[in-house]
């Protein structure tokens, strides 16, 4: 059966979620990016610590239902503050990009932490302000100062650039 125009269209926009955390997909903020970053005040870069290892020990099904919960928790915990968070799944799967539209980046980085640990997982973390019109080149530098810290076994931290 040939589909409609409309269904189309709502197949399109599913492919926009993230069908195992409910989140945006890189591919669809990256598409978005001027659209979520027009007020936006900061981007956070949110790198979960050893993904295998817990993938292994609770199992995947698990682990993707608590960060799941997290992400749940943060889009719909605070009713006055849902449409202030935009939030994507990046890089390798592990990896979380949020967009602030209002708020402290610090604060919002520690409650993150605090819900991650709450459910027994470790992030590390890094937050600046959006300074490119980029994508990339907003969330490559978060990346980088992440992974440098983690090479060096600095898990958990949180990491602000350009104070």
């Amino acid at each position: 059966m040939k589909k409609t125009k409309g269904q189309l269209l709502q197949d399109i926009e599913s492919l926009s979620i993230d069908p195992i955390w409910g989140c945006m997909t890189r591919a669809a903020m990256s598409l978005r990016w001027d659209e979520v970053t027009d007020s936006a005040v900061a981007v956070v870069y949110c790198d979960i610590d050893r993904m295998h290892d817990l993938n292994s020990h609770y199992g995947h099904a698990e682990v993707d239902n608590r960060i799941k919960g997290v992400i749940a928790k943060v889009r719909h915990g605070d009713k006055s503050r849902k449409s202030d968070i935009v939030v994507s799944r990046w890089l390798n799967g592990d990896e979380l990009v949020f967009l602030l539209k209002s708020g402290s980046p610090q604060q919002f980085c520690e409650r993150i932490q605090a819900d991650f640990q709450a459910v027994g997982i470790s992030v590390t973390m890094a937050h600046s302000p959006i300074i490119t019109p980029s994508p990339t080149d907003t969330i490559n530098p978060l990346d980088e100062q992440v992974t440098q810290y983690k090479n060096v076994d600095m898990r958990g931290e949180i990491i602000a650039l350009y104070k």
